[in-house]
């Protein structure tokens, strides 16, 4: 068995951080959004960074452990790592269920340690989930998205990427942007941070799904920064100028693609298809920044899931399909995990 790498951790976002981003990506590793920019402009929780070493000290691998406090068990915490995999982490292949395992171990006070494995090379994925599941890590509830829908960038005009996507799409998009009405630019003022969360819990009230938390502070201070995202939205000249923002999305840097990560938007209200649009942009600016290709955000199957309409819009885009994550957990202590499961039993029972 190989010996694990050494591994040391430090603050999230801090410049040890930093440093070890500039030095990884130098060396033509694909750094996911989580794992670089984000723990310095997320305001929702703390991160810390898993810095994985070679024998003189220098940055071989490394990950970011989002860390969030338990809303059952006062004083403990629940961690995630968010797109484990590819390049970045192919130095610890053979290691990974011991090096994840070893920094759950680092981590005081922690209830549960959760893992996304994203990777569309299915054979690297299926050895990390095992290589994980030797160390006791067992399957749980995806922290995200498990297939998805990839359009290749490289190489591709305007003309190429309209010719791909379905009749319906082309006609939707020429259609709203010929309405004088909208302007499609980034979201950039402050102002909107309360619309921004009332478009995405909308859009979410529509299928039945409950809308994940929203760091729109985050969000806006990441995309005025110009590094590893941007925030489009449609604005309508015709409405109350509190109600001008009809629709936004959020793209991400992930290394070599882009993913599109949130979204929101009003419905009907005769503006045309914004969505449509906004999705064209956001293609068309991973397209710009040199990304290979562009990940529409996961997809369902499941004709009868509240997200089926939404997987059909994608599909209007991609038709590419990847199954391309799964997620395993770690308790370090069964009894805490346990105890936490019951007063999670205890509250649903109760309604709360």
């Amino acid at each position: 068995m190989s010996a694990a790498p050494r591994l040391t951790i430090v603050p999230g976002g801090g410049s040890r951080h930093a440093a070890d981003v500039v030095e990884l990506a130098s060396r033509g590793l694909a750094l996911p959004h989580d794992h670089a920019s984000w723990p310095r402009y997320n305001t929702t929780a703390r991160w810390v960074w898993a810095r994985v070493e070679d024998d003189d000290g220098r940055p071989i691998s490394g990950f970011a452990i989002e860390l969030r406090r338990s809303r059952r068990l006062p004083g403990m915490r629940i961690g995630r790592i968010r797109r484990f995999g590819r390049d970045l982490h192919a130095p610890l292949l053979p290691t990974a269920g011991e090096t994840l395992t070893a920094a759950a171990r680092k981590l005081p006070r922690l209830l549960r340690l959760d893992v996304e494995l994203f990777d569309e090379d299915e054979q690297r994925r299926v050895t990390l989930a095992r290589s994980l599941a030797a160390h006791g890590w067992q399957p749980a509830p995806s922290l995200d998205y498990e297939e998805t829908l990839k359009l290749p960038l490289a190489g591709r005009d305007d003309e190429t990427l309209l010719a791909g996507c379905n009749a319906r799409t082309r006609r939707n998009i020429r259609r709203t942007l010929r309405r004088p009405e909208l302007r499609f630019e980034p979201v950039s003022s402050t102002r909107w941070r309360a619309r921004l969360r009332q478009l995405h819990r909308a859009s979410f009230e529509r299928t039945g799904g409950h809308a994940p938390e929203l760091d729109v502070n985050g969000m806006l201070a990441e995309a005025a920064s110009g590094r590893d995202s941007t925030l489009i939205g449609c604005f309508d000249a015709s409405r109350p100028a509190a109600e001008r923002l009809i629709a936004f999305a959020w793209i991400t840097a992930q290394g070599d693609h882009a993913v599109y990560a949130h979204a929101g938007a009003i419905r009907g209200g005769g503006s045309g298809a914004p969505g449509a649009v906004i999705m064209w942009e956001a293609i068309r600016w991973a397209r710009d920044r040199g990304f290979d290709w562009f990940d529409l955000g996961g997809v369902t199957s499941d004709e009868q899931s509240p997200l089926a309409g939404i997987s059909t819009f994608k599909r209007g885009y991609a038709q590419t399909r990847l199954r391309v994550a799964q997620t395993l957990r770690h308790t370090p202590s069964p009894l805490f995990a346990g105890i936490a499961a019951g007063a999670r039993r205890m509250l649903s029972g109760a309604g709360g």
